[in-house]
């Protein structure tokens, strides 16, 4: 595995990003970045402003953990400061063209230097197990349409899934802390849901978002650096396991 941290998440991003042609819309070159799969355009336009407000606030978390204030040698932080001009949200709808030409080799370069500066946060996670959670949910999507599950039950597995599908947007930001984040949401609504999850435990619908879970649960302990979530209620790790008790025990 690959240790990573924000600065060469960010890199990885805006890589990706400059590899797009200049005509292609702005939407369609985050959409495909931060892999958003969503058709309805307000929706899809309001979950890339979010990611991009979270990539933000992530250059600016490097900005500060790296001090420039004191020492910038190499001029990082106007360059990272520069990018703000690249995830401008009111361009959306426009060619890529007039944004990609900001994202210069100085600035991938200042990445670069951040990356190795900062230190590693957590293991990368296999791209062969993201895609098995978004064929997990994509199955459990297609049960979903034809379900004879009652009306609120549908309605907390939808917002489970739909939890899980933001967490793996943000992982691409933020790292597998915003997967562990929404694990820890949704193992809280499945204890104050039980006994409505439990009516349904023998249902494939159920069952499967059973497997979602565990398998974002298995792949977020992989990654994570657990010393970085310790609290003075407990190790993580007791929870994680807590958590998994709670899910076995409801689906």
């Amino acid at each position: 595995m690959i240790k990573e941290n924000s600065a060469s998440r960010i890199l990885h991003l805006l890589k990706k990003a400059d590899e797009h042609p200049d005509n292609v819309k702005v939407y369609k070159v985050w959409a495909d970045v931060f892999d958003i799969d969503e058709k309805n355009q307000n929706r899809l336009n309001m979950e890339i402003s979010r990611c991009l407000m979270l990539l933000q606030s992530e250059i600016d978390i490097i900005i500060e953990n790296l001090n420039f204030k004191v020492e910038d040698e190499f001029g990082c932080r106007s360059l990272l400061n520069s990018i703000s001009d690249v995830l401008a949200i009111h361009a959306l709808m426009t060619d890529w063209k007039s944004l990609k030409i900001k994202l210069t080799r100085e600035v991938f370069l200042s990445l670069g230097y951040c990356r190795a500066m900062l230190p590693s946060e957590e293991d990368s996670i296999n791209i062969q197990d993201i895609e098995e959670i978004h064929r997990l949910i994509d199955s459990l999507k297609e049960l979903l349409e034809n379900s004879n599950l009652p009306p609120y039950t549908r309605s907390i597995i939808h917002d489970h899934i739909d939890g899980i599908i933001k967490a793996l947007h943000e992982y691409k930001i933020k790292g597998a802390s915003s997967l562990q984040t929404a694990m820890n949401t949704i193992v809280g609504d499945i204890i104050s849901k039980e006994d409505v999850l439990k009516e349904s435990k023998e249902s494939e619908e159920v069952k499967l978002l059973g497997k979602v879970l565990k398998k974002t649960k298995q792949i977020t302990d992989n990654a994570v650096n657990t010393e970085k979530f310790l609290s003075s209620a407990g190790k993580l790790a007791n929870y994680g396991a807590k958590a998994l008790e709670i899910i076995n025990d409801v689906m």
